[in-house]
């Protein structure tokens, strides 16, 4: 689980330091991560549902917010989905996160 949050918080660190309306950017991943990806083309995610502006599922429960527009330009960039969290206390989806029942949290 550790590998997973590593690449997406480099993934994120990498898009945060370039400007963001540049179409020349590319991502170089190694093979292993190449791979890793292939095989876990969707992710569960795990988020606090009540933390905006930074995340917050609104009244229709759409996961909102700048960390959900991150997560949305890795599912461009890398070709993934990430499977949208459920509203559960922030304490609940760190236990699902250490159980393994979250791939990711944001």
């Amino acid at each position: 689980m550790k590998t997973r949050f590593l690449l997406l918080s480099c993934l994120c660190i990498w898009y945060a330091s370039g400007p963001a309306t540049s179409n020349a950017q590319t991502l170089s991943l190694t093979e292993g991560e190449q791979a890793w990806l292939q095989a876990h083309p969707d992710l569960r995610l795990g988020s606090d549902s009540s933390w905006p502006p930074v995340e917050y599922l609104d009244e229709s429960g759409t996961y909102m917010g700048m960390a959900a527009e991150y997560m949305a330009f890795l599912e461009k960039k890398l070709g993934l989905a990430f499977i949208p969290p459920p509203k559960l206390p922030w304490s609940v989806t760190l236990d699902k996160a250490k159980s393994r029942e979250l791939d990711v949290i944001s």
